[in-house]
Order: structure tokens, then C-alpha cells, then sequence
């Protein structure tokens, strides 16, 4: 049995990349290039900035074709294995949703605290969560995105032999 590739239409990456310029421009400010100012300014909080991201995550483990080669050696169906990852996703959805939380009032604190001695360190610790934040979040949409990119582009994912290397 040979198994062939699902290759994502033309058609269906300018669509999505349509609407994600349509989201990028419609959720951030006029890009501004000037000495100390910064270069755009966003108007997402952190909980909508998690609500986007999640549900990105979301769309495309249940938007994306399976792994074929998987679907067949756990005998399942497609449908059944989306849901199943969809399942493993809801954990990972509560930890990112915590950590967005803490960028967010961290990041209310460390406004009230303008001109306080403190404001520079909290300043430092609102940047730090919002690192740790974005940096659950965009590993596994990144994945997702290139492990259906290389399933597209290679007609045999995987590589068996029939016999040791000696």
C-alpha cells in the first residue's frame, strides 16, 4: 500500500494567509519608525492574545489531515484521532491559559507602579512571564504547522527495513 500526500490547495494557503494579514492588521496599531519610539504598538491583552493562539492551535489540529501512516497502525479513524488530539490539547491549553494569566496581571501591576523603585524589576518580571507565556504557545502551532508541511512534501514519511545494519 502506498501511502500519498496531502497537499494543502494553493488556494487554501492564500486564504489563510489572507485572513491572517486581515487579523494582524485589524488587531494592531499603524506601525511607527522614529527614534525611542517603539516600532508598533498592539492592542491585544494577554487573554485575548491567548484566546487567538489557542484557538489557532485548535483549528489546526482539527482542521489539518492527520498522518496517515498513523491513523492506519493505531486502526482508527480520522475523525477518532482528531479527537484524541484535541483531548491531549486541553491540558495544554490550561497551562498555557495560566500563564498568559500571570503575563496579565503582572503586566496590570507593573503599570500601577510607575515611578515606584520597583517598577524596573517588575517591568523585568512582566517581560520574563510574557516570554515563558508566548513560548509555550508558538512551539506547538509551529510543529503542527511543519510536520504537515514535511508529511506534504515527502511521499514516504518513514523509512522501514527489513533488516538490521550490520
Amino acid at each position: 500500500m502506498v501511502l500519498t500526500p496531502y497537499v494543502l490547495p494553493k488556494r487554501k494557503i492564500r486564504h489563510l494567509l489572507a485572513w491572517a494579514l486581515y487579523v494582524w492588521r485589524r488587531y494592531t496599531k499603524d506601525i511607527h519608525i522614529g527614534i525611542g519610539v517603539p516600532l508598533m504598538r498592539m492592542r491585544l491583552t494577554p487573554i485575548n492574545w491567548f484566546t487567538l493562539l489557542a484557538l489557532i492551535a485548535a483549528g489546526l489540529i482539527l482542521g489539518l489531515p492527520p498522518d496517515p501512516h498513523t491513523v492506519q497502525q493505531l486502526h482508527t479513524s480520522d475523525a477518532a484521532y482528531r479527537l484524541a488530539l484535541f483531548a491531549l490539547l486541553i491540558p495544554y491549553i490550561l497551562i498555557w491559559y495560566a500563564g498568559f494569566y500571570a503575563f496579565s496581571k503582572l503586566q496590570e501591576y507593573s503599570r500601577q507602579l510607575k515611578g515606584a523603585k520597583d517598577e524596573a524589576a517588575f517591568q523585568r518580571l512582566t517581560l520574563g512571564m510574557g516570554t515563558l507565556a508566548f513560548s509555550l504557545v508558538i512551539p506547538t502551532i509551529v510543529s503542527l504547522i511543519l510536520n504537515n508541511a514535511v508529511r506534504a512534501c515527502w511521499s514516504t514519511p518513514y523509512a522501514v527495513r527489513s533488516r538490521p545494519l550490520t
